[in-house]
């Protein structure tokens, strides 16, 4: 059963991630999958893999994978083999109430992933980082 295959894609460069990013909206677009829980998930994908892109030191596979499965949900997974690295404990909480002058640069990005998220949880297995990103369910309107 084709329809129940997650949708996979390796990139391994951030020009790549354009490519990546339209793809994944045609597989969710022919899933019927409300917009808002699409762009949310265009956007997660845009974070979670442009950090991986831009800060993680990778050493031998240069691998980023990307997977994602779609019913009453959008569920991510990002996978890559750089240095150990869980965002859920190692991204400091973004401060909010700092004025721009006193805020670090950046730091929001993981910010809006959580927020944009049902539930997130990470585990190191295989010498990978991975990460699992549901978004908030959604309704199916069926005819």
């Amino acid at each position: 059963m084709p329809e129940k295959e997650p949708w996979r894609y390796c990139l391994c460069e951030a020009p790549e991630l354009s490519d990546c990013k339209a793809r994944l909206q045609e597989w969710l677009l022919a899933r019927q999958t409300p917009v808002n829980a699409l762009e949310d998930a265009l956007l997660v994908v845009e974070e979670v893999v442009g950090n991986v892109l831009q800060h993680g030191t990778r050493k031998g596979d240069q691998s980023i994978w990307l997977e994602c499965d779609v019913n009453s949900a959008v569920r991510l997974t990002v996978s890559d083999f750089a240095e150990p690295f869980n965002p859920l404990t190692e991204i400091p909480p973004a401060d909010i109430a700092a004025d721009d002058a006193s805020r670090m640069q950046g730091g929001f990005g993981f910010f809006i992933v959580l927020e944009l998220s049902e539930h997130i949880e990470y585990h190191r297995r295989n010498d990978q980082n991975i990460l699992h990103i549901t978004l908030p369910a959604f309704s199916t309107v069926s005819s």
